[in-house]
C-alpha cells in the first residue's frame, strides 16, 4: 500500500479494530453460506425433486457469479461509502437466503445463489480494502489477514455443519438461520464502521484502467495458477486421507479440522510477511506447495511423516489466500477493491481449472499422483512469482 493513496479521511483509523472484527465475523457467515451447500446436496436433491448433479448447479452458479458478476458489481459500486455498501450487501445476502428457505423451489434457490455469489466478491474485496484503510500502511496485510480468519473459519465449519444441519434442521431452516446471521452481521458492520472512508478516489473508468496494466495481468495469472495448483489436490483431500492414510471417515474429519487450524497459523504468518514483501511471500507459498506435493505420495509410510506434511500443507494452503489478495490489491492502491475482486475472480477460475485436472489425474493414474499434479502446477506458479520479483518496481 502506498502512502500516496488517499484512503482515509478524518478519524476513521480509530475505530479500525472493531470494524475489522465485524468484517471477519461477517466473512465467516458469507463463506459458510457459499460452501455449506456441498453438505446439503443430498437433501436439496431429495426435497426439491431434482437429480444430484442438477443440485450441484447451486455450487457452480455461486462460483461463476463470484468470478464474473462480482468484479462488475464491485466496480459499479466502487464510489459507495462502505458504511452504506457493506451492510446493504449483507442485508441482501441474508434476505435472499431467507427468501430461498421460504420458497423451496430449485430455480428460486439457483437465482439466490447467483445473487449471493456476486455479493460475496463485493463484500470480501471491499471489506479487505476498508480493513487496509483503517490501519497504518505497515500493517495493511495483517488487517486483510484478520478478515481472512473469518473466511478460514467459515470454510472449516461448512462441511460438518451442512451434514449436521441437513439431518437435524433441514436445509431450508438452516439456510434461513444463516440468512438471519447475515442480517445481524449487517447491523453490526454498519454500527462499527465510521463514515468518510475514501476507498475509490478515481472514477469508474480510472479504476477499470488497471485491466490494461501488463503487471496486473501477470499477477492475476500468478493467482490463477497458484489456486489451480492448490485445488488440483485439495479438491480430493478426502480421497488422499482415506486411501493413503487409510483412516476412518471420523478420523479424516478430525484431520481436516487440524488442517484448518494449521491454516489459521499460515494466515497469521503470511499476513506478517506480506506486510514486508507480498511478492516474496507468494513465491515462498508456491515453493511450499510444490514441496508438499512431492511429499504427498509418502503419506502413510510412517505416522511421524504424516503430521508435518499435512500441517505444512494447511499452512501453505491458507497462506496463499492472503498472499494473493494483498499482493494484487497493493499493486493498484488507487483501485484496490476492484483489484481484490479481480483476484477473487481469477482464483475461482483457478479452482475451476485445478479441480478437473486433479480429477483427470485421479481417474487415469490414481490418488498417489495427485501430489505430483499439485507440485507441477505449483512449480509453474513459482516461476511466475520469481518473474514478478525480477520485474517489480
Amino acid at each position: 500500500m502506498t502512502s500516496e493513496s488517499p484512503l482515509i479521511s478524518g478519524s476513521a483509523v480509530g475505530r479500525g479494530g472493531l470494524a475489522v472484527a465485524a468484517f471477519a465475523a461477517a466473512a465467516s457467515v458469507v463463506v459458510l453460506v457459499e460452501f455449506i451447500v456441498v453438505g446439503l446436496l443430498p437433501a436439496l436433491s431429495r426435497d426439491l425433486a431434482v437429480t444430484l448433479d442438477r443440485a450441484g448447479w447451486t455450487v457452480s452458479a455461486f462460483a461463476l457469479s463470484a468470478a464474473i458478476v462480482g468484479p462488475c458489481l464491485t466496480l459499479l459500486a466502487g464510489r459507495i461509502d462502505p458504511k452504506d455498501g457493506l451492510p446493504a450487501a449483507l442485508a441482501i445476502y441474508g434476505g435472499a437466503g431467507i427468501a430461498a428457505a421460504m420458497m423451496p423451489d430449485f430455480w428460486v434457490l439457483l437465482a439466490v445463489r447467483i445473487v449471493q455469489g456476486a455479493l460475496l466478491t463485493y463484500f470480501i474485496s471491499v471489506a479487505s480494502h476498508a480493513a487496509m484503510a483503517l490501519t497504518t500502511p505497515d500493517r495493511a496485510a495483517r488487517a486483510v489477514g484478520q478478515v481472512n480468519v473469518g473466511t478460514i473459519l467459515g470454510a472449516i465449519a461448512a462441511s460438518p455443519l451442512g451434514l449436521w444441519g441437513a439431518d437435524v434442521l433441514g436445509w431450508d431452516r438452516l439456510y434461513a438461520c444463516l440468512g438471519g446471521l447475515a442480517l445481524i452481521a449487517a447491523v453490526v458492520t454498519r454500527g462499527s464502521l465510521p463514515r468518510g472512508l475514501i476507498l475509490a478516489p478515481s472514477t469508474m473508468m480510472g479504476q477499470a484502467a488497471i485491466l490494461g496494466s501488463r503487471r496486473m495481468l501477470q499477477h492475476l495469472a500468478l493467482s490463477l495458477t497458484l489456486f489451480a495448483a492448490m485445488f488440483a489436490s485439495y479438491g480430493y483431500v478426502a480421497v488422499i486421507l482415506l486411501d493413503a492414510l487409510q483412516v476412518t471417515a471420523a478420523d479424516a474429519a478430525l484431520i481436516l479440522i487440524g488442517f484448518g487450524v494449521a491454516g489459521l497459523i499460515g494466515n497469521a504468518i503470511a499476513s506478517a510477511m506480506a506486510d514486508r514483501d507480498p511478492n516474496r511471500t507468494t513465491a515462498l507459498v508456491a515453493a511450499a506447495l510444490a514441496a508438499v506435493g512431492l511429499m504427498l505420495p509418502v503419506l502413510g509410510w510412517h505416522w511421524m511423516l504424516d503430521g508435518p506434511i499435512i500441517a505444512v500443507w494447511g499452512v501453505a494452503h491458507a497462506a496463499a489466500f492472503v498472499a494473493c489478495q494483498v499482493r494484487v490489491m497493493m499493486l493498484a492502491p488507487e483501485a484496490a477493491a476492484f483489484a481484490g475482486s479481480l483476484n477473487i475472480s481469477v482464483c475461482n477460475v483457478g479452482i475451476g481449472i485445478g479441480a478437473p485436472i486433479g480429477g483427470w489425474v485421479l481417474s487415469k493414474f490414481g490418488p498417489e499422483w495427485l501430489g505430483t499434479a499439485m507440485a507441477g502446477i505449483a512449480a509453474l506458479a513459482l516461476v511466475l512469482s520469481l518473474v514478478s520479483l525480477r520485474h517489480r518496481p
